[in-house]
This record gives structure tokens, sequence and C-alpha cells, in this order.
């Protein structure tokens, strides 16, 4: 790993994720069509999801859990298993606050304002990914 860059360690498994998205669905009582008209997405990905056989972006997470009227942590079970860091250098030792910060200007935001930000995130975590 590159110097000045964190480690996430996730606590949460695909599987942990494909098993908390079908609970609130189904808590929702809804089918995955219904869950993926209101999130936008199709019932073919929705089950994809569930399945554990895809990952989700976060822009296809803040879709979910607007349509669901669920937290992201809630949604990816962070609620129950925060996210611990591997390292915590200086520059980063606020991390959950700020990405909690960016979740709540989200709710704040139109749609396409939050799609916008996830999109910046999105690519933010694909050039941390390459530079490793």
């Amino acid at each position: 790993m590159a110097a000045g860059w964190i480690a996430l360690e996730m606590a949460v498994t695909t599987r942990e994720f494909a098993r908390h998205l079908r609970q609130l669905r189904e808590r929702a009582g809804w089918t995955q069509e219904n869950l993926a008209e209101h999130a936008g997405l199709s019932r073919n990905y929705i089950g994809l999801l569930e399945s554990s056989r895809r990952e989700p972006s976060l822009s296809t997470l803040l879709a979910i859990a607007r349509a669901l009227s669920s937290s992201l942590d809630e949604l990816v079970g962070t609620a129950e298993h925060p996210i611990r860091l591997a390292k915590e250098p200086s520059a980063y030792r606020n991390l959950n606050r700020h990405l909690s910060q960016v979740v709540e200007t989200m709710k704040e935001c139109r749609p396409k304002e939050s799609e916008l930000i996830a999109t910046v995130v999105d690519s933010c975590v694909r050039l941390t990914r390459k530079r490793r």
C-alpha cells in the first residue's frame, strides 16, 4: 500500500450485505421487482445483489437506501459492525465523521446532486485502488 493511503477493513462481506438487503426489502413488504422500480434498477440486478453475485457501487447503495427509507449504515450492516480503520494516519482521524457528513449532506440534496457526489466518490475509490 502506498504511503499516506488508508485501508478500510470492511466488517461486512458481500454475503452479509445481500442478507441485509433482502431483510430490508422483505421488511418493506416488497418484491425484488418493487425494490427495483423504486430504486431505478432492474429486477435482475437486485437478484444478483441479493445472491451475492454483484457488489453495488456507492450510487447504487444510495438509490437502494433512499428507496427503502433506510440509512446506508443499516443497508450495509455497519450499524451493527462499524467500519474499522486498519491504519489511522493523522490526516484520517476523523474519516468516519467526514463520511457521515457527506451522507447527511447528500440526504439534503436533490437527486441529481446526490448522484454527482456519488459519482465523485466512486471515481476517488477507483483512483485509490489503481494506485495500490
